[in-house]
C-alpha cells in the first residue's frame, strides 16, 4: 500500500508517522418489484491485479471481504470491529481499504481498482449489468430481475395410418400487452414489440421433440 508521512518535532527529536491511504468501496442491491419475499443476497470485494507476466485478472481480497445483505442495517459496526457490513437498506460499504493494494493494477490513476460481484444470484432471479464507480455517490448497483420459464408442447391429432415424416411447426411467444391486453411478440431485447424473426422467441418443435421451454423470460416486462 501506501503511505502519507507526517514529521512532528520536538525536544527529543523528529518523528516520522506513517499512514496507510486508504479508500472505501460502496455498492447497492436493486431488485426488481422485490416484494416481501426478497431473499438476502452476498456482495463479494475484488481487486484487478497484473501476474509477474503482466497479464490483468480480478482476484478476491484477502482475506476474503464478503457483505450478506437481508434489507437491514448492522447495528453499531464499528464497535463489532466491522470493516465491511451493511451500511443501509441494501447497501454494502468497505472501509479501510488500501488505495494501492499489493500486486494491484494500477495502471488507471495510479489506485487499486475494485469492483464488487454478487457471490450467490437466487433462483428465479437474473442479474443485470452492474453500473456505478464504487463511490458514495455513485455506489456499484447490481439489478437483479425477476425470471420464469415456459414451456409448450405440440400435439399431433392424426388420423389411422397417417404418419408425420418429420414434420415441424415453429412456435413464437406472445404476450398480451398494455390496458387492452393487445397480442405482441416477445423480444428478446425486452423492448415492447419487434418484427424481425431472429429478434423474438421461437421454437422448432418436431415429431420427435414435442415439447421445448423457453427460460429467463422476465416475469415482469
Amino acid at each position: 500500500g501506501t503511505y502519507e508521512v507526517r514529521y512532528t518535532d520536538s525536544e527529543a527529536g523528529t518523528t516520522a508517522t506513517n499512514s496507510l491511504q486508504t479508500t472505501e468501496i460502496y455498492a447497492e442491491k436493486e431488485w426488481e418489484y422485490s416484494g416481501t419475499e426478497t431473499p438476502s443476497i452476498a456482495f463479494t470485494l475484488e481487486f484487478k491485479s497484473t501476474d509477474e507476466n503482466g497479464n490483468d485478472g480480478w482476484k478476491s481480497v484477502f482475506p476474503e471481504q464478503t457483505v450478506t445483505l437481508n434489507g437491514t442495517a448492522d447495528t453499531e459496526p464499528e464497535k463489532k470491529g466491522k470493516d465491511c457490513y451493511e451500511k443501509g437498506e441494501w447497501t454494502a460499504i468497505w472501509t479501510n481499504l488500501p488505495e494501492v493494494m499489493p500486486g494491484s493494477d494500477v495502471s488507471e490513476g495510479g489506485v487499486t481498482q475494485y469492483r464488487v460481484v454478487e457471490a450467490n444470484t437466487p433462483g428465479g432471479y437474473q442479474q443485470e449489468e452492474s453500473s456505478g464507480t464504487g463511490t458514495s455517490e455513485d455506489p456499484y448497483v447490481i439489478a437483479n430481475r425477476r425470471v420464469i420459464s415456459y414451456t409448450v408442447e405440440k400435439i399431433w391429432k392424426l388420423d389411422k395410418g397417417d404418419n408425420l415424416n418429420g414434420a415441424e411447426v415453429t412456435v413464437g411467444l406472445w404476450r398480451q400487452a398494455g390496458e387492452n391486453g393487445t397480442p405482441e411478440r416477445v423480444a428478446k431485447n425486452r423492448t415492447d414489440s419487434c418484427s424481425a424473426l431472429n429478434d423474438q422467441y421461437a421454437l422448432v418443435l418436431t415429431d420427435k421433440n414435442l415439447t421445448g421451454t423457453v427460460t429467463d423470460l422476465p416475469k415482469y416486462a
